[in-house]
């Protein structure tokens, strides 16, 4: 009966300590969570068109290309303009 009893509350113990790692993991997410928009801001509702990505990545690589330097191979960057 004592073994009944032992296995009892060693079942109740491991109970007890998997959801205090279950309120501990949901109490962490939420706090990432509100981190992540107290440092990012929230979410913009605007959908973009095609023709404004585009433009970014044009934008992107005019910019990019005018960072590369003088001695730096350009074989790889012909694959981003294609």
């Amino acid at each position: 009966m004592e073994y009944v009893i032992f296995v009892a509350a060693l079942v109740g113990v491991l109970a007890i300590l998997m959801l205090m790692g279950y309120l501990d993991y949901k109490r962490e997410e939420k706090r990432f969570i509100r981190r992540l928009y107290e440092e990012y801001g929230v979410l913009p509702q605007r959908e973009y068109k095609w023709e404004e990505f585009q433009n970014i990545s044009h934008y992107f690589l005019k910019v990019f290309m005018w960072m590369i330097s003088h001695g730096m191979t350009l074989i790889w960057t012909n694959c981003l303009c294609r």
